[in-house]
Formats: C-alpha cells, sequence, structure tokens
C-alpha cells in the first residue's frame, strides 16, 4: 500500500493528499494546547503516546495569510499523527475526505517536510 494516499479537508475546503505510508495515526476530537508566542503555522501541541507532539495547522500551510487566531477557537474534528524529519507531528485538519490507492487528480499534494518544519 505504498502508493496510497489520504486526502484531507481544511477548514476552508481546500483538498491536499499526504502519502499514506506517513500516517501513523488518527486522532478523532483530540485535545490540543495552544502555545503563546509559538512559530506561525503551529496550532499547538498534544499528547500523543505520552510524548508531547506539535499540531501544525494545514490552513496556514495552504495559505500563510490566513487569521491563525481563527484557529485558536477551531475546534479539531481530526489530527493526522505523520512520521517526517524523524519525528512524529500532527496535522490539524478539518476532516479526512478519502483515502485512495490512486493520487486523487484534483487534489494538491504536500511536501510533508516542507509542511512540517518547525
Amino acid at each position: 500500500m505504498s502508493d496510497a494516499w489520504m486526502t484531507l479537508i481544511s477548514r476552508k475546503g481546500k483538498e491536499i493528499s499526504i502519502p499514506l505510508s506517513q500516517v501513523v495515526e488518527v486522532i478523532e476530537s483530540p485535545k490540543v494546547s495552544h502555545l503563546p508566542g509559538v512559530k506561525k503555522g503551529v496550532h499547538g501541541v498534544t499528547s500523543y503516546l505520552g510524548e508531547i507532539v506539535t499540531v501544525v495547522d494545514l490552513d496556514y500551510y495552504l495559505n500563510p495569510s490566513v487569521n491563525q487566531e481563527s484557529a485558536l477557537h477551531h475546534k479539531a474534528r481530526s489530527l493526522i499523527v505523520v512520521k517526517a524529519n524523524g519525528s512524529d507531528t500532527a496535522i490539524l485538519a478539518s476532516r479526512i475526505q478519502n483515502i485512495s490507492t490512486k493520487k486523487p487528480i484534483e487534489t494538491e499534494s504536500v511536501d510533508l517536510n516542507l509542511l512540517l518544519k518547525h
């Protein structure tokens, strides 16, 4: 299943696809702690298997001019924990659209190393 893709939906309805091979777990309705003064695009942190994991905001990646304050009040539906850059990081998404063995043509693929650079 190395060629499988997961399509995520941002709060603004934009679709992106990530390689399923890098997905570790999906956490529904997670508790995210917000941190003041963190780098733009970092939504906060969450606990995953006893470790503190950085949560990145998918909407910020897709549109760096997005008002990050609105993300602080957004109730996350899904955190997608991925393995990239040698560590676990979580991506905040409104929902998972689908999982497919073919990369959806109409979606943007994401360079996880770039997205998760924090």
